[in-house]
């Protein structure tokens, strides 16, 4: 049963001097104070010829009250001056004698009036200057719809802000006086038993509370617009503007809740995002895009300018505090789920990452806890705010795919083998595992992630994007007009290992911010043509494709020189070449996927279908679909020899494997599976609204609140385990391949493993990566796909071991043992990601 409001009338507030709020009602009662216009008027009256009455005074003196005299001319009757201590030094000051009967230029009437409105202890405000403000509180905050006038007026409502209570604030007490009485209410009675789900995403932010068991998705800066709202506008973009940073962190940090920040001073998602898109020049910088990327990256230290040319610097995440971006996003989203609309939600899922370490998992969860915990209203329980990692993205996601295609109906104890590829915006993650019924009686099913920290780091639909425009820019009829005009560029964030910055020369320093705008416009032109491919287009020759796609777009393109000017740029793009390197990375990363599921060794005993399932924005690619149903039928056709080959040794049949593949939630193929498959699913009952709609990208939240911890029904999260697991292989470069010597599960964290034995070499070289395909059969993964490392000892040592010690999931530390085993020599700790390029300004 919902708790009632605790509700009171009010016509009176006393606070602390410094408070915010109090800051807020002097401003208005200033605002409204006719006495302190009347006198100000009185003063700017009497100032006309007053340089020639204080003419027989000494120099210095006309000098010091004519600059006086300029301020107070100047002073507006709304000015929050007029209503202080300054106001009236000033008029202390102008109250000089300046006749030969000594009468003061100020009368002393006037001053003892304004002494005595300064010392008035009761500040009275006008409700008409009042109610504006408070009905407009979040509107100003977040930019929704201003609350309606009942909720000062009806009984049964009230108002969170003005809730007297204890303000932790010291000094000097003023009490405000209203002209008439004003309805308040605690937030303890507008606590919500539901609960809030939060993917945190490279490209979009997803958010979905849950009440009377009916998931509603939310869209941050459309909420007004609901009725007409599409699934992408439930994806906010995970943006950032910096508008008016100081004055932001300045009211951010004057209040533990609901502080009066202005969405003017910083701006997020939908909002920010439109406005990204017609930024100019150093407008560019007020902006980041790449939160995510930026939390996931290894000491990434940033730099942005906001809309007044304050420099705005970043440390790297692990050690940002205050000033902490994340912390921020999470604190508007927080304003958008907490209101007076809506009520209060205390209880919040987030999802992780799989290949994000935990350190920074726990500090992603830790920025949204602080961020989620400003955004409540005074006068809470804090230890009631729960913010939990429950689950990772592609588990979560398993969880709705599973419910929506009918397994629920279908599963029995011996359980469906899953498979997630998660293809996202900037990361791929793949996960397995098995779904079946739990054995629990106070659970329906178990979920048993296999949780292989397994999948691609560059491998994203954004960062795919970014390749491309890459390699439109280098194609040769381009990159020679890009050099005889200057055309800035920069690299793309994508793996190292699979381009060449080469041919960019010095094009890639020549001025970064025209660079990276030109980036973006190249990623914008080419937007269409990767998001609009078709199964029709796959069939397509070359040069059908080439004229097909060449009448999409105009011939030019506008691309910012060295200087900022704009330049032209005569485009001939090679579609079919680019549709090729699309296929390549994709091919790399369904290739590597299918090496992780066959490293997974005796987890798979028993398995005979492995039922895939396409997570995230990008796998809505028709390419993606063709790829996987190519490596399939080859997959299969591998076991099948391998199962003859059994058979013929062991003189027994072995079970056939077979292989599914799910198309991503949220389209129309899916649509279709799910009427058939599920006849318990709301779309038999029509259309669903978009706020309702399980997708590719939203099925994560949906997933979440699912897989939420209840003490009957639901689903039993079964955990392996295990200690932190090392993310890259190590290995060596071998006729320009890699060869693994360490396979990552044998490279346990805090143990000395053996890598090489030594000879009179002072320095050491070794490769790495995270591609399962390291380990393929074949073993035919390029050197140059893999990254470098050299250690530099300080002398050489024959006939020593060289070994590596994991300090956590991507730092080792290098030793040189003795045929004791003694350590005789230990390298300074290296950090393997910070090897990896990241682009992230």
């Amino acid at each position: 049963m919902e708790e009632q409001r605790d509700k009171t009338s009010i016509e009176e507030l006393t606070l602390a001097e410094r408070h915010p709020l109090a800051k807020k009602l002097r401003d208005l009662e200033k605002k409204g104070n006719e006495k302190a216009k009347e006198i100000l008027a009185d003063v700017q009256r009497k100032l006309d010829g007053f340089e020639g009455k204080i003419a027989t005074l000494p120099a210095k003196d006309q000098e010091r009250l004519l600059a006086v005299a300029r301020r107070v001319r100047y002073l507006k009757p709304d000015d929050s001056c007029v209503r202080s201590p300054q106001f009236l030094e000033y008029l202390q000051e102008l109250s000089v004698l300046v006749s030969s009967n000594q009468k003061p230029f100020i009368p002393a009437r006037w001053i003892r009036e304004f002494e005595a409105l300064l010392q008035d202890s009761q500040l009275h405000i006008k409700m008409e200057d009042l109610r504006p403000w408070l009905l407009k509180i979040d509107h100003v905050a977040i930019g929704i719809e201003p609350y309606v006038q009942t909720l000062l007026d009806d009984l049964n409502e009230g108002h969170w802000d003005l809730y007297p209570r204890e303000d932790g604030f010291k000094g000097k007490k003023l009490c405000f006086k209203f002209d008439a009485r004003l309805n308040v209410r605690t937030p303890k009675g507008d606590i919500k038993p539901g609960e809030v789900a939060i993917d945190f995403g490279t490209k979009h932010t997803i958010a979905a509370y849950l009440e009377d068991g009916n998931p509603t998705l939310l869209s941050i800066g459309a909420e007004q617009n609901l009725g007409n709202l599409g699934d992408r506008e439930f994806e906010n973009p995970t943006i950032i503007e910096f508008r008016h940073h100081q004055k932001f962190l300045e009211d951010y940090g004057a209040l533990e809740h609901r502080p009066f920040t202005e969405l003017a001073d910083l701006g997020v998602s939908h909002g920010a995002f439109e406005e990204f898109k017609k930024a100019k020049g150093n407008d560019y910088y007020r902006f980041f895009y790449k939160l995510k990327q930026w939390a996931g990256a290894a000491d990434h230290n940033i730099r942005f300018n906001d809309e007044q040319g304050y420099e705005v610097s970043l440390k790297g995440f692990m050690d940002c505090d205050f000033n902490n971006p994340v912390e921020f996003y999470a604190y508007l989203l927080g304003r958008y789920i907490n209101n007076m609309n809506r009520g209060v939600y205390l209880k919040y899922f987030l999802s992780y990452p799989v290949k994000y370490e935990e350190e920074q998992a726990l500090k992603i969860r830790e920025s949204f806890e602080k961020g989620l915990r400003k955004s409540l209203p005074a006068g809470l329980d804090e230890n009631q705010l729960q913010v939990r990692l429950t689950l990772s993205e592609p588990a979560a996601y398993a969880i709705s795919a599973l419910q929506e295609f009918g397994f629920y109906d279908k599963v029995d104890q011996k359980g469906i083998y899953y498979g997630i590829f998660d293809f996202g915006g900037g990361t791929t993650d793949f996960d397995f595992g098995i779904f079946k019924e739990s054995g629990d009686p106070n659970h329906e099913f178990d979920l048993h992630p296999f949780t292989t920290h397994d999948g691609m780091r560059w491998l994203g639909g954004e960062n795919l994007l970014e390749l491309l425009a890459y390699e439109l820019y280098i194609q040769e009829d381009h990159l020679e007009q890009m050099r005889g005009h200057k055309i800035p560029f920069v690299a793309p964030n994508y793996d190292p290992a699979r381009f060449n910055i080469a041919p960019l020369g010095d094009l890639i320093t020549l001025a970064p911010r025209e660079g990276r705008r030109n980036l973006q416009d190249l990623v914008s032109l080419l937007r269409p043509f990767v998001e609009n491919l078709s199964a029709e287009d796959l069939q397509k020759e070359d040069q059908e494709l080439q004229e097909q796609e060449t009448s999409k777009i105009e011939p030019v393109i506008t691309l910012k020189d060295a200087l900022g000017e704009d330049r032209d740029i005569n485009l001939a793009i090679n579609y079919p070449h680019l549709l090729a390197i699309l296929r390549r990375e994709i091919e790399d990363g369904v290739e590597n996927f299918f090496t992780s599921l066959r490293l997974l060794d005796e987890k798979l005993e028993g398995m005979t279908k492995l039922h895939i399932f396409l997570g995230g924005n990008a796998s809505r690619s028709p390419l993606l679909k063709s790829i996987f149903l190519e490596h399939i039928e080859k997959v299969k056709e591998k076991y099948q020899a391998y199962k003859n080959t059994q058979l013929s040794k062991r003189g027994e049949e072995m079970p056939d494997m077979d292989f599914e593949l799910w198309p991503p939630l949220g389209t129309p193929e899916a649509d279709e599976i799910i009427k058939k498959e599920n006849p318990m699913h709301p779309i038999h009952g029509g259309a669903i609204h978009s706020s309702h709609r399980v997708t590719c990208k939203t099925g994560v939240v949906f997933g979440l609140l699912e897989g939420r911890e209840r003490n009957k029904g639901g689903i039993r999260i079964v955990r392996e385990e295990t200690a932190p697991v090392f993310k890259y292989h190590i290995g060596f470069e071998r006729r320009r391949r890699f060869e693994p010597k360490l396979h990552r599960d044998r490279i346990k964290i805090g143990e000395w493993v053996e890598l090489d034995h030594l000879g009179s070499y002072q320095e050491v070289e070794f490769r790495y990566t995270d591609k399962a395909s390291a380990f393929a059969e074949g073993r035919n993964l390029p050197a140059s796909q893999t990254t470098r490392c050299v250690v530099s000892l300080d002398r050489p040592y024959p006939d020593h071991v060289l070994k590596i010690c994991a300090q956590d999931m991507s730092t080792l530390k290098i030793g040189v043992f003795n045929n004791k085993g003694e350590l005789v020599w230990a390298e300074k700790i290296i950090r393997l990601d910070a090897n990896k390029a990241t682009h992230l300004n």
